[in-house]
């Protein structure tokens, strides 16, 4: 498949537009003097300073990239498999939505940042509502349950792609039934999370896809 090399380029694409966040959230954290580990600054440093503001949208940027990048990876290889011209063209014109993103949040003026070429999109978001308004609102506090269940997902999806495809080349029914109960157990999960008693997020069904996906790497190695 000589036309699958665009899938690879474009794939790539992806990787420059993350280093090139990446550079710019380091070098408005340096010009805010925002030390590590804060991951945003706090509203009396952006009022404080403007270079903390665009150290936000820095931040933010690029977070949401990493968001949304996992999905664009699976997608973009498993439409490339088939239409490999196609999924390079569309994986290319995210990369270039990304970049005027970046640009628009750094203006300083987050509304910029959905331009023509972003489109549309559902944006989520790693802030976390802060103690204070935790404190005063039920609603703050379901907040960072809600984002909390969505942020775990985020941080689980790229090893559940990978698995779900590596055990699918051999075990293509298997693979999908993990895949289903990985989706069901997820959706349990976040209602549990968003009841406002984060224990309520382990289930019995998160248990067993737990063991579904550790019965897949198991299949694998046996297999390979």
């Amino acid at each position: 498949m000589d036309s699958f090399r665009y899938v690879g380029a474009a794939l790539v694409s992806t990787v420059w537009v993350l280093m090139g966040q990446g550079f710019a959230v380091s070098r408005y954290r340096k010009r805010a003097k925002i030390d590590y580990p804060q991951p945003y600054a706090e509203d009396a440093q952006v009022k404080a300073n403007r270079d903390a503001l665009l150290f936000n949208c820095a931040q933010r940027a690029h977070a949401n990239t990493l968001e949304n990048i996992p999905i664009i990876w699976a997608t973009t290889v498993i439409v490339g498999l088939h239409m490999p011209v196609l999924a390079a063209s569309v994986c290319g014109l995210w990369s270039l939505s990304r970049i005027s993103y970046t640009f628009g949040y750094l203006t300083g003026d987050p509304k910029k940042r959905s331009t023509p070429l972003y489109g549309a999109g559902a944006l989520g978001s790693l802030v976390y509502a802060d103690k204070a308004e935790v404190q005063a609102s039920r609603d703050a506090y379901l907040f960072n349950c809600a984002q909390r269940a969505h942020q775990n997902t985020l941080e689980v999806l790229p090893s559940i792609l990978i698995i779900i495809l590596v055990s699918g080349i051999t075990f293509p029914k298997t693979s999908a039934a993990a895949s289903l109960l990985f989706l069901a157990s997820r959706v349990v999960y976040t209602r549990g999370y968003v009841s406002g008693d984060h224990r309520k997020r382990i289930s019995i069904l998160y248990h067993l896809n737990t063991l579904s996906v550790l019965g897949a790497c198991l299949l694998v190695n046996v297999r390979s």
